[in-house]
């Protein structure tokens, strides 16, 4: 093996501080590291972006490139490597720090960890930090972390933090008001599938009582986490049911902030186990709170009606009222909002019969900041498309629109939440100097392509009328597009009457069924369109399937369980069909038999998804 050469470090004499003997010492170590030669320490940060500002969350001044060591020999467990820092300080060097605010001037749309880590790369080797800097200024190098990416990470950190280590009561019940009833239809909608998340939470947990013990627990309860966890509490009160010398335990808030998936749904039946008394305390002391301030305004005769859902007992701040007085709850009215805005409708035109509009400014105070945000790019959007601005362009993967001169090959999008640069030739991400027909493509990148492509053409409806764009959350399947065009949401068909398209009580032959559980529909629908390209590639491409692992990138796979009907129906009393292969054939434009020979895409090639095993 040729050995490295290393670059000349600065001599500080009898002036060198203790930080700075630290950062120097820290940085020969770390980059003598084998891992990190020819840009190997982009791909470990690159692959687990997630952990390293997680770690750099909670230890806000540590070596970067220490910390992708450790991952790297502690099997990439991000906890051992936070409980590493937490004990020991090992800040990062000034000369690294200064090259990474220079990098974050002249690279800005790059993530800034990836820069700070640059920084401490190159603080002692001008040569690789002039080459780094020409690299990505002239084009060559186009594939790194951006900012966008680093900022969405940071936004689902703060969530998973807020639902672990910093839990809040109070701003738990503001995302789930009625949890029993929320992990109840979640469940159902997964039904009820084995999950080693859960398994591992609760061998954490209960860490006294064998791993065997915990899982029989788990299978009997349905998979079903609440359950699982009150009959275990029960176990463990008997000594018997316990072991001697229990596992080592760590602080579960941690365990669940550090783990490898950031299932918030997970996360937020995870945080009620772990407080159920707190949140239950406070959703009961808010239920007396309202029930004494609706009897005082019932006896002062101050009590409100919705004229939508027709509530006859809401407080003034539980509703909002048109310019002519008409009043609604404000679940109404977000729920009404959220659907225009999905229809890309702009104008909220009062529920009840008048001709008057929501004004902007009320419903600032009403919905959220997201969709708030959302509202605002579409009415920008809808403004400057009516001004037919000459050179307008509008980003490939988010509302804003800019002008731009023709001349320019590069769309760079200011939106802060997206910040991505789009060839405007093929509308994919940056690809300079590499010509459109010349970007080279993984097997993995290739494959999942494909698939996300399938997947949003076979979910996403267009109107054959105005092409305008939607997606069904709920209702009957005759919809209305804004431009009054009626259509079909199963075969997508236009409709001339009214429902005699459709059937109800039980199947018609030539009809579409006018109710389907949306939550299953999308999800069979989305896993035969990717069966079907498996199968395709199978046929065309399978070359391409040897070289990538398919439970990676496939979408989950429910266990649809057989419905059970009633007597004299089909499906359940909201819907007008299970989901059965016609109404998926008829969705997807394929002949039905070909859908009836769709296998698990998950066999290929012979390899099966291992459940974890508990010893």
């Amino acid at each position: 093996m040729v050995p490295m050469t290393f670059p000349k470090l600065p001599n500080y004499g009898n002036n060198r501080t203790c930080k700075q003997i630290i950062a120097r010492s820290f940085y020969i170590k770390c980059i003598k590291n084998e891992k990190f030669r020819n840009f190997g320490w982009e791909t470990l940060y690159a692959n687990n972006q997630s952990k390293v500002l997680k770690i750099i969350d909670m230890c806000d001044d540590a070596y970067l490139l220490f910390i992708l060591v450790r991952l790297e020999l502690l099997n990439f467990n991000a906890i051992d490597v936070y409980a590493e820092l937490s004990t020991s300080k090992l800040p990062q060097d000034p000369m690294a720090i200064k090259i990474a605010n220079y990098l974050k001037d002249v690279i800005p749309n790059a993530d800034p960890i990836y820069l700070a880590l640059a920084g401490e790369m190159f603080a002692y080797n001008s040569d690789g930090l002039t080459d780094f800097i020409e690299q990505i200024s002239s084009g060559k190098k186009t594939i790194y972390p951006k900012l966008s990416t680093y900022k969405e990470c940071i936004k689902n950190i703060q969530l998973v933090k807020n639902l672990t280590i910093n839990f809040s009561p109070r701003s738990f019940i503001r995302q789930c008001p009625d949890p029993v009833n929320y992990f109840i239809k979640i469940n159902t909608a997964s039904n009820n599938q084995f999950n080693d998340d859960k398994l591992n939470y609760l061998i954490d947990r209960f860490f006294k009582i064998p791993k065997p013990i915990i899982r029989n627990e788990f299978i009997s309860r349905n998979y079903d986490l609440i359950a699982t966890v009150d009959a275990l509490e029960v176990v463990s009160q008997k000594s018997k049911n316990c072991l001697r010398k229990g596992r080592k335990p760590w602080s579960t808030g941690y365990v669940i902030f550090f783990g490898e998936k950031d299932n918030i749904d997970f996360l937020k039946e995870i945080a009620y186990v772990e407080n159920r008394e707190a949140v239950q305390f406070h959703i009961e002391t808010d239920y007396y709170l309202r029930v004494s301030e609706v009897e005082k305004a019932m006896e002062m005769d101050l009590l409100y009606k919705c004229e939508c859902c027709y509530a006859t007992d809401l407080l003034q701040d539980e509703v909002s009222c048109c310019p002519k007085g008409h009043s609604f709850c404000l679940e109404c009215i977000k729920k009404f909002v959220e659907i225009e805005v999905g229809l890309k409708k702009l104008e909220f035109q009062c529920l009840a019969t008048c001709t008057e509009n929501f004004h902007l400014e009320m419903l600032k105070e009403i919905v959220d900041e997201k969709l708030y945000a959302r509202l605002l790019r579409l009415k920008q959007a809808e403004d400057i498309k009516a001004a037919n601005i000459e050179g307008l362009e509008t980003c490939a993967f988010c509302d804003y629109s800019a002008i731009v001169s023709q001349d320019l090959k590069i769309f760079s999008c200011l939106n802060p939440e997206c910040g991505k640069e789009i060839c405007r030739i093929c509308r994919e991400e940056n690809h300079v100097p590499l010509k459109c027909n010349e970007i080279e493509k993984t097997p993995e990148l290739q494959i999942r392509t494909m698939i996300e492509n399938k997947m949003s053409a076979v979910l996403i409806r267009v109107c054959p009328t105005c092409g305008n764009k939607f997606l069904k959350e709920s209702g009957c399947n005759r919809i209305v597009c804004t431009c009054g065009t009626h259509i079909c949401y199963i075969c997508k068909n236009i409709l001339s009457g009214f429902y005699d398209h459709f059937y109800h009580l039980g199947p018609i032959p030539d009809r579409c069924p006018l109710y389907t559980d949306e939550n299953l529909i999308h999800v069979a629908v989305i896993e035969a369109a990717a069966r079907l390209i498996i199968n395709e590639l199978k046929e065309t491409k399978p070359e391409l399937l040897n070289k990538v692992d398919l439970n990676k990138l496939l979408p989950e796979i429910i266990n649809k369980k057989p419905a059970v009907r009633r007597r004299g129906g089909h499906g359940t009393p909201s819907t007008s069909v299970v989901i059965e292969n016609e109404v998926i054939a008829k969705i997807l434009g394929e002949d039905v038999e070909k859908i009836n020979q769709l296998s698990d895409m998950r066999e290929f090639p012979s390899r099966q998804p291992k459940r974890p095993r508990v010893d």
